[in-house]
C-alpha cells in the first residue's frame, strides 16, 4: 500500500500523554461502501444520520481495504499483522497468537492504563470455546462466539464464559452491554465493539430504529438493519455524554465487502468473499479526540492491518513501521 492508515493519522491525531484518550473501535459486520453516504451513487441508500455526523466531524477514508469474509480483518486488527504472518486467512479462522493481541500489547506499553473489554463478535478462534476472548486480553467479553447469531431476537449470549440465551434484539444488547461497561469506567478505556448487524439473516428490525418502508425482501431489510445499527451508535454516542465524547476517539469499520445477494453498484458475484472491489473495500471513518481533518475526505490506499498500531500510537506509543509485517 503506498499510505497505512497509521501513516495517515500521525498527521491527524494530535493526542497529549497526559490526557490519553479513550477509543472506541465499532465493528460492522458484512458493510461495504455501496449502501452508505459518501460513497457510492447506489439506488438503494440507508439513512445513516450518526454515520453522516462523525463524517462531517472527522476523516472518510474513500479507499480502505478489508479481507473479503470477516475472520481475516479480525486477525488482522487483533494482532496486526497480516493473515499470512497471523495464520488467518479464511473462515472459520484460528488466531493460535493469543499473546500478540491488541489488549495484550495496549496493556504493556501504556502500563496497564487503560480499561478494556470486547463486546459483540468473536470469530477468532476454532474450535470456539466459551471461555477463549479474555485469553486474548480484554478486561470484559460479552457477545457470541460464531460468525452471527440465528435470530437477531434469540441468540446465545458468553457472559463471564456462560452461554445463555438471550431474546433482546442483539443490536441493541451490545449498545446496552457497551454502555453499561463505559459508565463503570474510572480511567481511560479501549472498547472493541463488533456488531452483528448488517449481517444476516436479513429481517425488519425493532419499530422506531429503521425510516425504509416496504421491507420485504432482502436488499431492504438489509438496508433496515444498516439504519438500525446506525440508531443505536448514535444512541450509544449521545448517552456518554459531551465531556466523555470530547476525549474519545472513534474508529468506524467494515469487515468485508456487502453480499453478492444485497449489494449493489459491483458486478454480480464481485461482493463478499471475492477479492474484487465489492468483497474488500468498506467504509472507514475516524473522528474525536485529536482529528483535525474535519469533514474531509482521503482518497489514499489504507488497510485495516494498521488500525491495531494506529490504535497504540493514539494511547501514546510509538509503534514504528507498523508491526512485524
Amino acid at each position: 500500500m503506498p499510505k497505512t492508515i497509521l501513516l495517515l493519522l500521525a498527521l491527524y491525531v494530535a493526542l497529549q500523554a497526559q490526557d490519553p484518550p479513550n477509543i472506541l473501535l465499532i465493528i460492522a459486520d458484512d458493510l461495504g461502501v455501496d449502501p452508505l453516504n459518501g460513497y457510492h451513487e447506489a439506488d438503494l441508500k440507508a439513512v445513516t444520520p450518526t454515520l453522516d455526523s462523525l463524517r462531517a466531524a472527522g476523516i472518510t477514508f474513500t479507499n480502505a481495504a478489508a479481507s473479503p469474509v470477516c475472520s481475516p480483518t479480525r486477525a488482522a486488527i487483533m494482532s496486526g499483522q497480516y493473515g499470512v504472518k497471523n495464520g488467518v486467512l479464511g473462515v472459520p479462522g484460528n488466531l493460535a497468537d493469543s499473546d500478540n493481541t491488541i489488549f495484550k500489547n495496549l496493556a504493556a506499553q501504556t502500563g496497564n492504563a487503560y480499561a478494556d473489554a470486547l463486546i459483540g463478535k468473536w470469530h477468532l478462534t476454532n474450535p470456539l470455546q466459551a471461555d477463549d476472548p479474555p485469553t486474548y486480553g480484554p478486561d470484559t467479553y460479552d457477545g457470541f462466539l460464531r460468525g452471527g447469531v440465528d435470530d437477531f431476537y434469540a441468540w446465545s449470549r458468553i457472559q463471564n464464559g456462560t452461554a445463555a440465551l438471550s431474546t433482546e434484539y442483539v443490536t441493541t444488547a451490545l449498545t446496552n452491554s457497551a454502555l453499561s461497561w463505559i459508565g463503570e469506567q474510572t480511567q481511560p478505556w479501549f472498547l472493541w465493539l463488533a456488531h452483528a448487524a448488517p449481517h444476516s439473516p436479513y429481517h425488519v428490525p425493532p419499530e422506531g430504529m429503521y425510516s425504509i418502508g416496504n421491507t420485504g425482501n432482502n436488499a431492504r431489510k438489509y438496508i433496515a438493519m444498516i439504519e438500525a445499527l446506525d440508531f443505536e451508535v448514535g444512541r450509544m454516542l449521545s448517552t456518554l455524554g459531551e465531556e466523555v465524547r470530547d476525549n474519545t476517539l472513534v474508529i468506524f469499520v467494515g469487515d468485508n465487502g456487502t453480499p453478492n445477494n444485497v449489494m449493489q453498484d459491483y458486478p454480480n458475484g464481485h461482493g463478499k468473499a471475492t477479492l474484487y472491489q465489492g468483497g474488500v473495500r468498506v467504509p472507514l471513518i475516524v473522528t474525536g479526540k485529536g482529528v483535525t481533518r474535519i469533514g474531509e475526505r482521503e482518497d489514499a490506499m489504507v488497510h485495516v492491518t494498521d488500525i491495531h498500531a494506529t490504535i497504540l500510537e493514539a494511547a501514546g506509543t510509538q509503534v514504528q513501521g507498523g508491526l512485524l509485517n
